[in-house]
C-alpha cells in the first residue's frame, strides 16, 4: 500500500511539473517578440480579434491580420485561424523555434520561425492550395487573378528583414486565370511551376513554366532586389509558344510584341514596374 501510495504521489508531481511546465512555456516563450523580430523591420504588423491557449502548448489568434503598410495600405492577409507554438525540442539547441500554421484563403500555411547565427531569423514555409480569387489584392479595376497555388522554401533574414543568405522557392499553381480590365480579355494557365533562388542582392528565376490552352510560357532570368520594391529591375528572358487557339484568340496582342513569337526570346529589362521588351 505504502509502494502504491508512494508511485502515485511521484506521478502527480510529475503530472504536476508538466502542467507548469506548459504554463511557463506558453507564458513566456516570446511568440510577440520572434514574431517582431522577423517581419517587423519589414513593416508587417499583426492584430487579430481573439487570444485562446491552444492544447497542449501554443496559443491560436482568431481572425488574424497581416499588414504591410510600408508598401501600400491596403495590402494585407487574413485567417479565420493561426495558430502559434513553440517547438519545445529547440531549446536543447539554443535556438528557439516559432511555429505558425494558419488557415489561409481556402487553403493552409506553415511557417517555422528559428534564431540563427549573428541574430539572424530562419525562416522555413510551406503554402498548399490558397485561393488566388479571394486574395483582393490580386482584384480591382485592372483586373484579376483566380487559381489555386502552393509553394514552399527557405530564407535567412538580418535584423532589418533583408536576405542574409542563400534561400530558395519552389511554386505550384493550377487553374490560373489572369483577366484584364473587367474580363473582356482572360488568359489561362492549367498549370505553372518554378524553382526561385534568393540571396541578398537578387531573386533568380531558374525556371518558370506555365502551359495552357491558348500557349506555353518559359520564363528565366533575375530580378535585381532594392529595399523598396518598386525601384527593383528585372532582366529576364521570356519564351512564348501559342496554340492555334491562342494565335486566333490573341492575334491582336501578339502583334504588339517586337516579333512574332518564335524561336527567338522576348529580353524583359529595366525597373520592375515600366520595363522594355525586345
Amino acid at each position: 500500500m505504502l509502494k502504491t501510495r508512494g508511485f502515485l504521489l511521484t506521478l502527480a508531481y510529475c503530472v504536476w511539473g508538466l502542467v507548469l511546465f506548459v504554463i511557463f512555456t506558453v507564458a513566456y516563450f516570446p511568440f510577440k517578440q520572434m514574431f517582431d523580430a522577423a517581419f517587423a523591420p519589414r513593416g508587417l504588423s499583426l492584430s487579430y480579434e481573439e487570444l485562446r491557449f491552444a492544447f497542449p502548448v501554443g496559443i491560436t489568434l482568431s481572425q488574424a491580420k497581416l499588414t504591410l503598410p510600408a508598401y501600400s495600405s491596403t495590402f494585407e492577409l487574413q485567417s479565420s485561424e493561426t495558430t502559434l507554438r513553440p517547438v519545445l525540442t529547440s531549446f536543447l539547441w539554443a535556438r528557439p523555434t516559432l511555429a505558425i500554421e494558419s488557415k489561409l484563403y481556402r487553403g493552409s500555411a506553415q511557417v517555422f520561425v528559428s534564431r540563427q547565427e549573428a541574430r539572424n531569423i530562419g525562416l522555413w514555409f510551406e503554402v498548399v492550395n490558397v485561393d488566388l480569387a479571394k486574395l483582393n489584392q490580386l482584384s480591382g479595376a485592372a483586373g484579376s487573378v483566380s487559381g489555386l497555388v502552393s509553394s514552399r522554401g527557405e530564407l535567412v533574414l538580418d535584423q532589418a528583414g533583408t536576405p542574409a543568405g542563400p534561400g530558395h522557392i519552389d511554386l505550384e499553381a493550377k487553374n490560373v486565370v489572369i483577366r484584364l480590365g473587367t474580363g473582356i480579355f482572360s488568359l489561362s494557365f492549367t498549370t505553372l511551376g518554378g524553382a526561385l533562388a534568393l540571396d541578398p542582392q537578387k531573386l533568380v528565376v531558374q525556371r518558370l513554366d506555365a502551359r495552357g490552352p491558348e500557349l506555353a510560357l518559359t520564363v528565366q532570368g533575375t530580378i535585381h532586389l532594392a529595399r523598396n520594391w518598386a525601384l527593383s529591375t528585372v532582366d529576364l528572358a521570356c519564351r512564348l509558344d501559342p496554340t492555334p487557339l491562342g494565335r486566333e484568340r490573341l492575334g491582336v496582342l501578339m502583334r504588339l510584341l517586337p516579333h512574332p513569337p518564335d524561336n527567338r526570346p522576348y529580353v524583359i529589362r529595366g525597373p520592375v514596374l515600366m520595363p522594355s521588351i525586345t
